[in-house]
């Protein structure tokens, strides 16, 4: 992991980016016009069965859950999450992409799940009842949840981690927990180690 201040402002940059046209922009679309165009197609077979806005619900939490959370929103997860953790200095970009999409395939079917048991309640939640304008605000409030559950399970391997960083000299602004030796670093955070395998 490189803690040069240059790295970490390219790194916030190119978050905040992400952040600004993927899950504002990005995601404002999906959840405004696309999805619901697609409910709308699907939502008579399902009437028969249930109410017309649980119909509708339903319609675009499974365009949401079955599709663009296991083949949209996770390969970039993964990808940016291996350029940002890869402790590989001067490998190329498209190399650690093709890891991260590689880590996505194998992890393919318990991510789904995981990401079913909290998206499908909610998002049936939120297109039934919020407003278009609320619905983007809405997810990414109760998505600090399901970044909670990812950073824990696909986390970088905090032992490995530690090991890496133990060689860099702290830069100033950068918060970390030192042990008696400065150079020696600790992670400050208290979750048990899991492998980002």
């Amino acid at each position: 992991v490189d803690l040069s201040s240059s790295h970490l402002v390219v790194v916030t940059a190119f978050f905040g980016l992400f952040g600004y046209l993927y899950v504002g922009g990005g995601q404002y679309f999906l959840f405004t016009k696309y999805f619901p165009q697609v409910a709308n197609k699907v939502a008579p077979a399902l009437e028969k069965v249930m109410s017309k806005d649980v119909a509708f619900g339903v319609g675009c939490m499974s365009c949401d859950v079955f599709a663009h959370m296991p083949f949209v929103y996770m390969p970039i997860f993964y990808s940016l999450a291996q350029v940002t953790y890869s402790g590989d200095e001067g490998k190329p970009v498209l190399t650690n992409i093709q890891d991260g999409l590689a880590k996505w395939r194998s992890n393919l079917m318990e991510d789904f799940l995981m990401s079913a048991a909290i998206f499908a309640p909610v998002q049936t939640f939120n297109f039934k009842f919020n407003t278009p304008a609320m619905r983007v605000p809405f997810i990414v409030v109760t998505g600090l949840a399901w970044m909670f559950c990812l950073s824990y399970v696909r986390g970088p391997d905090l032992p490995a981690l530690e090991e890496k960083m133990s060689s860099y000299v702290p830069v100033p602004g950068v918060h970390m927990a030192h042990a008696e030796k400065e150079s020696r670093l600790v992670a400050v955070s208290p979750r048990q180690p899991h492998s980002s395998n």
